[in-house]
C-alpha cells in the first residue's frame, strides 16, 4: 500500500491513515511518502518505529516514484497530480478530495473500475479505510494492468509531463 498525501499535509492525513492500516496483517508493505513541508514527520516516524514493514520516503525524484508505483499494488491518494500517476501506474485507487480544486480529477477517476471514491478524505473513519482496502486486495487480488517493465519509460515521460 502506498500513502501519499502531497508535500505539505497540513490535516496529517498521512498520519491518520498510516495509523489506521499499520497494523493489518493482509499488508506485506507499507510505502509513505511525505514532501519536505510536511510537519509531523517526527511523530510519523515514532508511531512505526516498531513496524518493519513500513517505510517513510521524502521528496522522490520521478525514476524513484516509477520504480515505487510500480511495485506497490493500491494507493491511498488524493485526487490530484499524485492520484493521476498513480493511476497511470496501473495501481488500484483509493481517492478522494482535500482541496476544492481536486473535484474535476476525482470525477474522472471514480469512473473507473480500479478506483474507490471516498469524496472527502477528511471523513473516512479507520473501519471504513480497511474496509475498501480488503475488497479491492480481494477483489483484484490478481491485478497486473500496467505492471510490465516496459511501460517505465512511459509512464516516467507522463509523470515528467504532469509534474
Amino acid at each position: 500500500v502506498l500513502i501519499c498525501f502531497g508535500g505539505a499535509d497540513p490535516g496529517d492525513l498521512t498520519g491518520k491513515f498510516l495509523d489506521c492500516l499499520k497494523n493489518e496483517k493482509n499488508i506485506r508493505e507499507i510505502v509513505v511518502i511525505i514532501g519536505s513541508a510536511y510537519a509531523q514527520k517526527s511523530k510519523l516516524s515514532l508511531s512505526v518505529a516498531d513496524c518493519a514493514h513500513v517505510k517513510i520516503l521524502s521528496n522522490l525524484d520521478a525514476p524513484r516514484l516509477v520504480e515505487i508505483m510500480g511495485r506497490i499494488d493500491l494507493a491511498i491518494v488524493p485526487s490530484s497530480t499524485i492520484g493521476l500517476e498513480a493511476f497511470a501506474s496501473g495501481m488500484i485507487l483509493v481517492t478522494g478530495i482535500t482541496a476544492e480544486n481536486q473535484k474535476n480529477i476525482y470525477n474522472g477517476l471514480i469512473k473507473e473500475g480500479i478506483v474507490v471514491g471516498i469524496n472527502d478524505f477528511s471523513r473516512l473513519t479507520c473501519q471504513e479505510l480497511s474496509k475498501h482496502v480488503k475488497e479491492m486486495s480481494q477483489k483484484f487480488k490478481n491485478f497486473t494492468f500496467n505492471k510490465r517493465p516496459d511501460n517505465r519509460d512511459c509512464i516516467l515521460e507522463v509523470f515528467k509531463s504532469i509534474g
